[in-house]
């Protein structure tokens, strides 16, 4: 499903918007920042 879903989103040019990206030795201040109601996704980048 995940990979006819990500097909989906391609063939319709859909991209997810991005509230903000954190380095993964930030991933604490990233989970902190969705407890605190993120508008947007939150990307954790390893």
């Amino acid at each position: 499903m995940f990979i006819h879903m990500n097909k989906a989103l391609a063939a319709h040019q859909i991209h997810p918007i991005i509230d903000h990206v954190y380095p993964f030795e930030d991933a604490k201040y990233a989970f902190s920042h969705l407890e605190k109601g993120a508008t947007w996704k939150i990307v954790i980048k390893y």
